[in-house]
């Protein structure tokens, strides 16, 4: 059995294609066989919870942090044994691991060597992205609060770029790792434009970690992440201003996450590309190229274009909170359409017989653990469910 002798780390960071790197992995582990390596896990619900084990970021029900990272190293061990030479770790949360999870990342493998890949972004493609994300997951600013913040991180209203600054700035997300790695033991790979064929970016994260990439199959990736356009967005902001922090977290993302903003507002045709206006882009250059420069003097390798880094300027015909009332009205109208019939789907078509809403309301978001509002950047509002109502 041969021993292990590298670990390759996809840290992200998010919305740099990650979910399509790691479907590749999911579902090609026939081929990374064959290749002698193996993707730690046997599913990907495995492999992000043994991450977070490493991070330290595992929470029981009490919302106390566990110590237990038994996972993690039960992984550590299967990859071990699996008789592979390589073993690939793929996780956008590791963009922000501190130095001592860096530590426990590396010892944890030892004598394997670990070797750290970083995917880069286009910043002016990566900032819609992030706001879209931000709707997604509970939040609600609007887009002059984000893009505010992101161009001043260090002012009053800052926390939404610093977030974002800690997740996408290669030296704020590079630095722990520099603690305990070589500079020659960091890839970036360069995310090309949207317009280079698909597979591009596998053919890059392949000569980043040694993989051959013709074998793969490009079939692996079942769904794309599709952009909300700038009226749906706004519908599912005005959303969260609504339900956020009302009703428990496993509720938002079934009935809002996954219903309302992946099988509605992604499914319609979108009104208007999401993008920087004109005027957004001269800071962002500077930004961009100050990237640019300290990777390519980082000592890192590099596999893509670093000009790939400095934005394209293409500017969005409207701006992203230009949706009119209106335009808003009109897919709330679908959404509620949308959410009604799914509510009769649920319901098996039947008269519902159970309490009214009058008789047995929802609780206080006070009662279920929760703030009753949007929550504020790096703040998660799981709740609890007090409560089930049955039909009679």
């Amino acid at each position: 059995m041969s021993e292990l002798e590298q670990v390759h780390v996809h840290i992200g960071p998010l919305k740099t294609g990650t979910t399509y790197v790691q479907q590749m992995l999911v579902g090609n582990q026939r081929v990374l066989d064959e290749q002698g390596a193996t993707f730690y896990g046997v599913d990907f619900k495995e492999h992000a919870t043994a991450v977070k084990h490493l991070m330290g970021r595992r929470r029981r029900r009490d919302g106390v942090a566990s110590s237990d990272t038994d996972q993690w190293t039960a992984l550590v061990d299967e990859a071990r044994a699996s008789g592979a030479r390589t073993a690939m770790v793929s996780m956008e949360y590791l963009c922000t691991a501190d130095s001592s999870a860096v530590q426990r990342l590396v010892s944890s493998v030892a004598p394997a060597r670990v070797r750290i890949v970083f995917t880069a972004r286009d910043y002016s493609r990566l900032i819609p992205a992030a706001w879209q994300t931000a709707l997604r997951n509970q939040h609600a600013p609007t887009w002059q609060e984000f893009i505010d913040s992101i161009r001043d991180p260090e002012g009053e209203d800052g926390v939404w770029g610093r977030r974002f600054w800690r997740q996408q700035d290669p030296r704020q997300v590079l630095a722990p790792y520099l603690e305990h790695l070589q500079p020659d033991q960091i890839t970036v790979v360069t995310m090309p434009p949207s317009a280079d064929p698909p597979d591009l970016l596998w053919r890059r994260f392949c000569a980043a970690t040694g993989l051959t990439a013709e074998p793969f199959d490009l079939g692996a990736v079942r769904r794309s992440n599709p952009s909300l356009g700038g009226v749906e967005a706004e519908v599912l902001r005005r959303i969260n201003l609504e339900v956020a922090g009302r009703v428990p977290g496993a509720v938002y993302t079934d009935l809002v996450k996954v219903f309302v903003a992946r099988e509605v507002l992604e499914l319609r045709p979108q009104s208007f590309r999401l993008g920087l206006a004109e005027d957004e882009y001269d800071w962002l250059d500077e930004r961009a190229r100050d990237q640019q420069a300290y990777i390519a003097a980082a000592g890192f390798d590099v596999v893509g274009d670093l000009a790939e880094l400095v934005p394209l300027r293409r500017p969005a015909e409207r701006r992203p909170d230009s949706a009119t009332e209106p335009e808003v009205a009109a897919v709330l109208t679908e959404v509620l359409g949308a959410t009604l019939r799914e509510v009769a789907r649920r319901q098996s078509l039947q008269r519902w017989d159970g309490a009214r809403s009058v008789q047995e309301p929802l609780p206080e978001p006070a009662a279920l653990g929760l703030s009753g509002r949007p929550p504020r950047p790096g703040e998660r509002l799981r709740g609890r469910v007090q409560f089930r109502t049955e039909r009679g």
